[in-house]
């Protein structure tokens, strides 16, 4: 029981103090959860081995994430999906309900390979520009992609 609530107030601290903005990301997440072990009593030997277990479990997600970021960063740059995003504007042209279908069809071609920063990287670039000509708002554009 103790545990559950000290993750519950280790989630709403650390939420809190990012929010807040006044200290780096970096210290929030690495002292909160340290201090909220000692809380529970837990020694330091035991802490270290919580530690080496995330890190071992979260780095290949982190390296592959880090990859794909650049991988389709320098896609994008030399106009990989350029073919792909000017036929479906081109069809698409002012028409609200088919620029949003159009964003559909580029997220999902862009989220075969499952990243997600990808997906983000091809569909944001691409079709801003679009939604803010024809006055669509933003968001909307964030909802297609998470759909």
């Amino acid at each position: 029981m103790l545990l559950a609530v000290t993750g519950f107030v280790m989630i709403f601290l650390i939420i809190y103090l990012l929010l807040q903005s006044k200290v780096h990301p970096t210290p929030i997440f690495v002292v909160v959860p340290i201090v909220c072990a000692v809380v529970c009593g837990f020694d330091f030997t035991q802490i270290a081995e919580f530690m080496k277990t995330g890190v071992t479990t979260t780095m290949p997600v982190a390296v592959l994430f880090i990859f794909s970021i650049v991988y389709f960063s320098i896609m994008s740059e030399v106009g990989l999906f350029d073919p792909l995003v000017d036929f479906l504007v081109k069809h698409a042209g002012s028409n609200v309900v088919l620029v949003t279908v159009s964003t559909a069809c580029i997220a999902t071609i862009a989220h075969l390979d499952g990243a997600l920063a990808a997906t983000l990287l091809v569909t944001i670039p691409a079709m801003l520009p679009i939604y803010k000509k024809l006055h669509i708002r933003p968001v909307v554009l964030c909802v297609i992609i998470g759909a």
